[in-house]
């Protein structure tokens, strides 16, 4: 992890519930250093923004930040998201527009807090099945996401989909 980052978390406070570390040029091994000092200083981390950086892969340890309740990370060059994304049973708002993912992962499922959810401008050609039926009627395996808002995915390419969102 670069010496200016790990100096800047060594300054914050114990019990650290918001950290924006944006337009810093990190890399992937960055964010997972970072994540991994969180969980190793045992922060109660509610609001993550590591947007406008040089992520390109998420770390499975993304899942263990289980009381973040608010995730950016638009505009990184991110592929592909890990399925442990659906062990943030908290989060209500999960942001990864302006990256290059080609699928939401069908972990979403598990956020039974979500509450927005944005991709805007990314790959995706397909959306997971819960989220694919035309949103006219919530399917049951998202029966429990009482709190979910759909946007609209007017700026996915969804190629051979009419999804009517």
């Amino acid at each position: 992890m670069k010496k200016e980052i790990l100096t800047y978390l060594d300054s914050l406070p114990e019990n650290t519930k918001s950290l924006d570390i944006s337009h810093t040029n990190l890399t992937s091994e960055d964010l997972e250093a970072v994540i991994a000092y969180v969980i190793e200083k045992d922060w109660p981390l509610r609001f993550f923004c590591f947007s406008d950086n040089l992520v390109t892969e998420i770390p499975a340890s993304l899942g263990k930040l289980s009381k973040l309740q608010y995730l950016y990370f638009y505009n990184n060059q991110v592929t592909e998201l890990p399925d442990s994304l659906g062990q943030l049973s908290n989060l209500q708002k999960l942001n990864f527009s302006y990256n290059q993912v080609s699928a939401i992962p069908e972990s979403v499922n598990k956020m039974s807090n979500l509450r927005r959810l944005e991709f805007y401008n990314n790959q995706v050609t397909e959306l997971p099945d819960a989220l694919s039926n035309q949103i006219r009627q919530l399917p049951n395996s998202l029966q429990n996401l009482r709190n979910l808002r759909i946007q609209p995915f007017s700026e996915c390419s969804l190629i051979g989909k009419e999804t009517g969102i």
